[in-house]
């Protein structure tokens, strides 16, 4: 009894079983190598659009007027996502937008006005320098 018909089926089967394993692993690492750059994606798409929002309160980005503006717009926490606070902080803005950042001691709503005004600079807010202690 000859088995050449029987050998070409199970050969067959097994290079379509590694090619599905080789396209399986190709999947997996180019989607995990991809989503990073659609995080930062997402995160830039909603700076610009938080600080538009932003700055269309208060176009001259004054720190007097930040108590009005920031109850208008999600400021949150470093913690809640889709606020301005949490996105400056994953765009690399986590020295003035960390709780605790020592931008202008004494006071947490000046400090929120920094971490703002320092992560939408980019879109014309060009807020003065914090003073000395």
């Amino acid at each position: 009894m000859s088995r050449k018909g029987m050998s070409l089926a199970v050969e067959t089967v097994i290079v379509l079983v590694l090619a599905a394993a080789v396209l399986t692993a190709l999947l997996y690492f180019f989607r995990s190598s991809f989503t990073p750059v659609e995080t930062q994606t997402h995160l830039i798409q909603k700076q610009t659009e938080l600080c538009q929002r932003y700055l269309a309160r208060d176009p001259l980005c004054k720190r007097e007027n930040f108590g009005a503006v920031s109850s208008s717009i999600p400021f949150g926490s470093i913690d809640q996502k889709d606020s301005l606070r949490y996105v400056c902080n994953k765009l690399y803005y986590e020295e003035y937008c960390r709780t605790g950042a020592n931008n202008d001691p004494g006071s947490p709503k000046n400090q929120d006005y920094y971490c703002a005004a320092k992560c939408c600079a980019s879109y014309g807010c060009n807020p003065p320098a914090p003073k000395a202690p």
